[in-house]
């Protein structure tokens, strides 16, 4: 064994057998690939960047909150998810992190992480999606927010008097909102007609007549 060579050739094959199975990077979960920067049998690096494994039944979605959502807002509240192309599609999602940290503009940055099931939509890493925040809120009066106007940096409504014929403009507060809607105070009572377009032009007092009755 020793005038073959033969001892020498274990340990040359023993040395490169170890090699080779260092040579195999396993993931620590199974996923797809994305942005491959190396061909096969290329010689890499040690460092270099491979490629980026993504997991796409483990997916979250980042976005921003007003400072002044904060204090309604705790983890593990439910969100739900919605493509941009698909309104009808809503995925459940719950909180995850809110960063403590107030950016520029009164931006809080928050993640949540979607709950995917078996018949789950086509999503990928960087699509854009709108995020909606459903919870409780006390009973309150809903308008159109079109009809929510700034004036000296507090909200307010145009509410229209029959009995006189003008408007007068109501400052409300506002409890809570949505794409569509907001919701007011004690400011206003059911069966109040408010102005919902053209409010922009109005002063308190402006007369205004009603153009279609239904």
């Amino acid at each position: 064994r020793v005038r073959s060579g033969l001892p020498a050739a274990d340990a040359a094959l023993a040395e490169a057998e170890c090699l080779l199975s260092e040579s195999t990077l396993l993931a620590p979960f199974s996923g797809q690939v994305a942005d491959l920067k190396v061909q096969a049998f290329q010689s890499v690096a040690m460092g270099e960047e491979v490629c980026t494994l993504i997991d796409l039944n483990s997916l979250e979605v980042e976005f921003r909150l007003l400072e002044s959502e904060l204090t309604s807002l705790r983890e593990n509240d439910r969100v739900f998810v919605s493509l941009l192309t698909d309104d009808n599609v809503r995925i459940p999602a719950r909180l995850d992190i809110i960063n403590p940290l107030v950016e520029d503009g009164g931006l809080v940055r928050a993640r949540a992480k979607l709950e995917l099931g078996r018949s789950r939509p086509a999503l990928f890493p960087g699509m854009n999606v709108r995020v909606t925040m459903e919870r409780a809120t006390p009973s309150a009066i809903l308008v159109p927010k079109q009809a929510v106007v700034e004036r000296g940096g507090r909200p307010l409504v145009f509410v229209y008097k029959p009995e006189e014929g003008f408007v007068a403009w109501t400052y409300v507060t506002i409890l809570a909102e949505n794409d569509e809607l907001m919701a007011i105070g004690e400011e206003l009572s059911a069966g109040d007609l408010v102005v919902v377009a053209g409010n922009l032009h109005l002063d308190h007092q402006s007369r205004v007549r009603i153009e279609n009755e239904e």
